[in-house]
């Protein structure tokens, strides 16, 4: 469930009763919006679902500002988030895809981290540059040690390992007819340019911008070479 207080209720639901905001924010189980050949699913319900997302980051927002107000001086903060979420953006087979299950869109993969202290330290970064999760236990030690941290990356990963999630999330079987949906698996791999994403459907390509299936481009675009390894990591991955 979200985790807001009373000054983003009042900035986010003004429009929401009570009753309303907690039937929508407190979780939610995919029967809501999968239904076969009709869609079942509350758009309102999931608008709200969205704002209680952004009503979260704000509530942790000014809890930051109070930590790093009450802390030493040479206290450094890292902040990052595992994944995203989707509110129903992009839909297959039908149905609206909400939560982290489906894939590795950009929404999903494309994370914040920031890294802030009151004191100095020695960190270059290049905003527009690849960072990777796995980046973070080099940052770590280059910091604990007052060393000079600089990353490079020439391409990062993300993987979707299908019905993996939706087990540990939910302990239970999802609705049979939606089998493809929920057992699709795949591997992405990231450039300055690109994502190439090899799946259990086929193999895409994206522009980076986008990293989307909407924004799809010419496998034959990019070098075999990235395709190759992106191959040899799915295989890996999915045992394949």
């Amino acid at each position: 469930p979200y985790t807001f207080g009373k000054k983003e209720k009042r900035e986010f639901f003004g429009d929401v009763e009570e009753q309303e905001l907690r039937e929508a924010i407190d979780g939610y189980n995919h029967e809501e919006y999968l239904g076969g050949d009709e869609i079942i699913w509350d758009r309102r319900k999931m608008e709200i679902r969205r704002r209680g997302y952004l009503a979260s980051i704000n509530f942790v927002d000014r809890y930051l500002e109070i930590l790093y107000d009450s802390s030493p001086e040479d206290t450094v903060f890292i902040v990052i988030g595992d994944h995203g979420e989707l509110f129903g953006e992009y839909e297959r087979e039908g149905s609206p895809l909400i939560g982290h299950h489906f894939g590795t869109f950009k929404e999903l993969v494309h994370v914040p981290c920031f890294i802030f202290s009151k004191s100095q330290i020695e960190l270059e970064v290049d905003e527009d540059a690849l960072f990777s999760m796995r980046d973070l236990p080099e940052i770590l030690r280059g910091l604990a040690k007052g060393k000079e941290v600089q990353i490079e990356n020439d391409r990062v990963r993300a993987e979707y390992f299908g019905l993996k999630g939706y087990y540990n999330q939910f302990d239970r079987d999802y609705p049979e007819e939606f089998n493809e949906l929920f057992s699709r698996r795949s591997f992405s791999l990231i450039n300055e340019e690109f994502k190439v994403d090899t799946t259990s459907d086929g193999k895409y390509l994206l522009d980076r911008e986008g990293f989307t299936e909407e924004s799809g481009l010419n496998i034959g675009e990019t070098s075999d070479k990235m395709i190759s390894r992106a191959e040899i990591l799915y295989s890996h991955y999915f045992n394949e």
